[in-house]
């Protein structure tokens, strides 16, 4: 295949925060019950356009935490990435681990800052994210 070869984002145009959600009171009642709590973590992109008027693409990008035993959503944060493609994106593409390993490197430390933020004036600790904690997703690697 000829665009494994190639560079699926070339340059990053925009990142910007579509929604933001942060609910602790869970995490309040879960940590009354127990000095521990589980926690899951997520992140998914779709929606991908293009525009053909600058060349360029845009993809949303979401990322989740919830607790695990009761599956309840504490922390979500949505980016659309703009960025243009040396190369035409299509599904097959979209779905390969490089194109998911660049979109979220990019993306990466945006998350991260806006799950600091939101914990930081709470009384709940702020969850921690090991460095491409993405990477976990896929243990081939």
């Amino acid at each position: 295949m000829e665009w494994e070869e190639k560079i699926m984002i070339k340059n990053i145009i925009s990142i910007s925060l579509n929604q933001q959600i942060l609910n602790i009171q869970p995490i309040k009642e879960t940590l009354n019950d127990s000095e521990t709590i589980t926690i899951n973590n997520g992140i998914t992109y779709g929606n991908l356009a293009y525009n053909k008027e600058i060349d360029a693409y845009r993809i949303n990008v979401n990322f989740q935490i919830t607790i695990a035993e009761l599956d309840l959503l504490i922390f979500s944060v949505e980016h659309t990435v703009g960025f243009t493609s040396e190369n035409k994106l299509d599904e097959e593409m979209l779905s390969t681990k490089d194109f998911a390993y660049a979109l979220f490197e990019i993306i990466e430390p945006y998350i991260r800052e806006r799950l600091i933020n939101s914990f930081e004036h709470t009384e709940v600790p702020t969850p921690r994210l090991p460095y491409r904690f993405w990477k976990d997703y896929n243990k081939e690697d």
